[in-house]
């Protein structure tokens, strides 16, 4: 049944419309074409008057990683007189709605990720009667995902009374009788919405995805504002999202740029068609068919067929510094395979070619990568035993010269002041609990006593600097603590 309050208003839907619409595209590419490169071109070309301020231009993506793309096609494409610009936005819808349209009601609070979490799961535990309380997390975040979708969509579906829910489930489904099993669920996600929209409202709180939904919905405070909108691939945006391009384009304030549907009349599109056409014919025929057909035809690649993946990993290799001796400099190898990965590295290393591997050698994959994350466990639990005794032990903490009297220090650390004095964390108690042995056992060595107090005393030289900053509490950038961690080191 639909619900009174904030949330429950914010939740009503964001378009008449209940399915995608179909919004024609001003400018066409194809498939295989830089979609960011051909509109950063079409933004210069229309706004040439304007240079170098770009600032009252939008660009809308389906992600924020294709801004630096963005900025550097546009850098690449500037006119031979111009050295700079001051950018468009390039980024999301999303982001940009939620930086620059305000929620029509103030004391609304937008929740964190983590706020709507714990409040869901107080939702539910009213509900005892439908899940496990050893799955109560596991159903939260999915059905939050799934109330995301909805609100996206037409979240007005969820507002309805139980039978049309119920019928509008039917329907989806296509299903001439009725499953009881499906009916069932569509209850609980019936019931379990209208608690979480009763728990939102009672605390004047929208989640992420509420909020956006209701600032798209104030089209009015900015359609008529001076910015013109460029959106690329409107295809993969929500029907919100779609509704609100359609108004910002019947009032000539957006230019669509999109793939083509019919690519047809290109002879690579026609390529690809004939590649990936598994169903009509066989590939060695559906090859020399085209070939009959469209001997023309040149793609800007080539396929090499190995019948094992060291064949693979060496041919990669080789076509790589021919590249290279073309005068090539911008190579790029994707690779899915993190083992092929790790021998094309490996192989090209050997021909003094070093590259930057994204997906071999990842350091999350490595033992460095298991003593940096003990280094920061001390930090964190004051030198606990566990995380101190892992990082003394590893290699990269001992040098060469010196690592049999160092695995002995360690060794008489873990013992006698460990074990024997049942001492668990911080170095001013191990500093200690050494002084009271060295004074209370007579025949206990001094030696031993200085080479572990000097080791606890390079630990807590290393570690002063991240100290201060994990007791400051303060927000620091991130540069600030990698230079941090990497001076400790």
């Amino acid at each position: 049944m639909p619900m009174n309050g904030t949330a429950s208003k914010a939740s009503s839907t964001c378009s008449k419309d209940k399915s995608s619409l179909t919004l024609p595209a001003d400018i066409q590419v194809a498939e295989y074409e830089d979609i960011v490169d051909v509109a950063a071109r079409h933004l210069l070309e229309q706004h040439a008057d304007s240079l170098p301020n770009l600032s009252t231009v939008c660009v809308l993506t389906t992600g924020q990683n294709l801004s630096s793309h963005f900025r550097a096609c546009l850098l690449n494409h500037l006119p031979a007189d111009r050295k700079a610009v001051i950018p468009p936005y390039c980024g999301t819808l999303r982001h940009w709605i939620d930086h620059n349209i305000a929620l029509p009601n103030p004391g609304i609070t937008v929740i964190s990720e983590q706020s709507r979490l714990l409040l869901f799961v107080e939702a539910l535990a009213q509900h005892p009667q439908l899940f496990r309380e050893e799955n109560i997390w596991q159903v939260s975040t999915s059905l939050l995902r799934l109330f995301d979708e909805i609100v996206m969509h037409d979240a007005s579906l969820l507002e309805q009374l139980e039978q049309a829910w119920l019928n509008t489930i039917q329907q989806a489904y296509d299903c001439d009788q009725t499953n009881p099993h499906m009916q069932h669920e569509a209850r609980l996600v019936l019931t379990l919405w209208q608690a979480w929209q009763q728990q939102l409202s009672a605390n004047s709180m929208l989640d992420a995805s509420l909020a956006y939904a209701e600032r798209l919905r104030q089209v009015d405070s900015w359609i008529n504002s001076s910015l013109h909108f460029y959106v690329l691939s409107a295809s993969q945006m929500a029907p919100c999202e779609q509704a609100l391009i359609s108004a910002l384009m019947n009032n000539k304030q957006c230019t669509l740029i999109d793939y083509s549907t019919d690519q047809s009349n290109k002879p690579l599109s026609r390529f690809i068609d004939a590649v990936y056409d598994t169903g009509s014919s066989p590939f060695q025929q559906r090859a020399l068919e085209f070939t009959h057909q469209h001997g023309e035809v040149e793609p800007p690649f080539s396929v090499f067929y190995s019948h094992d993946a060291e064949t693979e990993a060496r041919a990669v290799d080789l076509q790589t510094r021919l590249w290279l001796l073309d005068g090539k400099q911008n190579i790029g190898i994707v690779c899915e395979d993190r083992k092929l990965s790790r021998r094309v590295r490996a192989l090209l290393e050997r021909s003094n070619v070093f590259i930057q591997d994204l997906s071999g050698w990842s350091l999350a994959t490595t033992s460095a990568a298991a003593v940096l994350e003990r280094w920061l466990e001390c930090i964190e639990e004051d030198f606990d035993y566990r995380p101190m005794l892992d990082l003394l032990k590893s290699h990269f903490f001992r040098s060469g010269n010196d690592a049999e009297a160092h695995l002995a220090s360690v060794y008489r650390l873990e013992h006698d002041v460990i074990l024997h004095e049942n001492i668990g964390h911080g170095i001013p108690r191990y500093r200690k609990h050494l002084e009271y042995r060295l004074h209370r056992l007579e025949n206990w060595p001094k030696n031993t006593y200085d080479d572990i107090v000097a080791l606890l005393n390079q630990l807590e030289k290393a570690a002063h600097y991240l100290l201060q900053l994990y007791h400051a509490r303060q927000p620091l950038t991130l540069d600030k603590y990698l230079e941090s961690l990497h001076n400790s080191l």
